[in-house]
């Protein structure tokens, strides 16, 4: 019985069930440590007095961290196809952080988004590459 209802699902129905938990990791991950990184990043700026080109500096690390660590853990979870999975979770992310720029600034993005945007999506790249490469432990 089991067998008939899972030969009647479709091909993308299979696929998303398989993509579906390491892109969801992946996402998670990223968007903490992108928020643990930019708590760091307002700590330093309200403990010292930072030129506005070291902000910049910052919203870049905290963007690439972010999508570094969503890049390595979704290919860690998912243990193959690392550069495909980094780009889909960069994607992902770069989605979330252009939805929550305009509902919290009410403003399109600038260009200067779509150079952090390059950035998130070349950094989960690599974080994907990486991901897979990763040595698993011994149980």
């Amino acid at each position: 019985m089991a067998g008939a209802v899972e030969k009647s699902k479709s091909k993308n129905e299979i696929r998303l069930g398989v993509y579906g938990k390491p892109l969801l990791v992946g996402t998670i991950a990223g968007a903490v440590t992108a928020v643990a990184v930019m708590l760091f990043c307002a700590l330093a700026v309200s403990c010292f007095s930072l030129p506005t080109a070291a902000m910049r500096i910052m919203a870049i690390l905290t963007v690439a961290a972010g999508g570094f660590a969503g890049g390595y853990g979704a290919a860690r979870t998912f243990r193959k196809k690392g550069l495909l999975i980094g780009v889909a979770v960069g994607v992902i992310l770069a989605l979330i952080l252009t939805i929550a720029g305009v509902i919290f600034t009410q403003q399109a993005p600038a260009m200067q988004s779509l150079s952090k945007f390059a950035i998130l999506i070349a950094s989960a790249m690599i974080g994907g590459i990486l991901g897979v490469n990763a040595k698993q432990k011994r149980r």
